[in-house]
């Protein structure tokens, strides 16, 4: 059996959702070696949350850490999560997108798609084709409106994966804060859309952003490209 942890981020121009597909059998080792790891190299204990714009920004647990501290931090990580038996990254995201409800929803139909495709292709029994889906929790007043509706949908959609994946249920929601998967989820979603929405280059509106940021991200891409399945979702 597959597990799939997603999530998403989202700033004003690109809308994202991250999955991540780890084997059951090998969930409790990546689990224990990632805290040993968080532990040793940004010194978070196995309570403590990951989050991307934290370790990004300077914020909470990695508040006065410079840029160059911060940026080393985020590499480790990423050659942390390359070098895992984690299976795949499922990266997919829109831009310019108007409606956030329904740029995740048609995020989520290709982001299933894709894994439905990776876990049909299994040569193996039919037990190891199962996929179990677990997506973020989402806080507040409206978005908890937003993901009422997305409760609702996303069962119709990923049933239709059914006949070459065979799913679980139809997805739970988790709490991010004290699941480490969805943290990575979360952590790629974060950094990849940062690679996405950063301006490389200046131009007649923007300028291009702090170097040492540029090549950061480009690396953080680079890092994890061979477990990395990054789509783009036409309007």
């Amino acid at each position: 059996m597959r597990i799939f942890y997603i999530d998403e981020s989202y700033d004003k121009k690109v809308y994202s959702l991250c999955g991540v597909i780890v084997t059951a059998k090998s969930y409790g080792k990546i689990n224990r070696d990632f805290n040993k790891f968080l532990k040793k190299t940004c010194n978070l204990n196995e309570d403590d949350e990951l989050k991307g714009d934290w370790l990004f920004n300077g914020r909470f647990n990695f508040k006065g850490l410079s840029l160059d501290e911060r940026s080393e931090k985020i590499i480790k990580v990423a050659h942390f999560l390359a070098a895992s038996t984690i299976t795949k990254f499922i990266y997919t995201y829109i831009c310019d997108y108007i409606d956030k409800v329904e740029a995740h929803l048609k995020l989520l139909e290709l982001l299933i798609s894709e894994a439905a495709r990776i876990t049909s292709k299994i040569k193996s029994s039919s037990t190891t084709k199962q996929l179990l889906a677990i997506f973020d929790q989402i806080d507040g007043t409206t978005e908890q409106n937003i993901y009422l509706e997305l409760a609702s949908r996303k069962k119709e959609i990923i049933k239709k994966y059914d006949k070459s994946c065979a799913f679980i249920d139809y997805g739970y929601s988790g709490i991010s804060k004290y699941s480490r998967f969805l943290q990575i989820a979360d952590f790629v979603a974060y950094f990849l859309r940062n690679y996405i929405s950063t301006p490389f280059e200046s131009n007649l509106f923007i300028k291009e952003a702090d170097e040492r940021k540029i090549q950061m991200l480009k690396n953080f891409k680079r890092i994890i490209s061979k477990k990395l399945l990054m789509k783009l979702c036409k309007k």
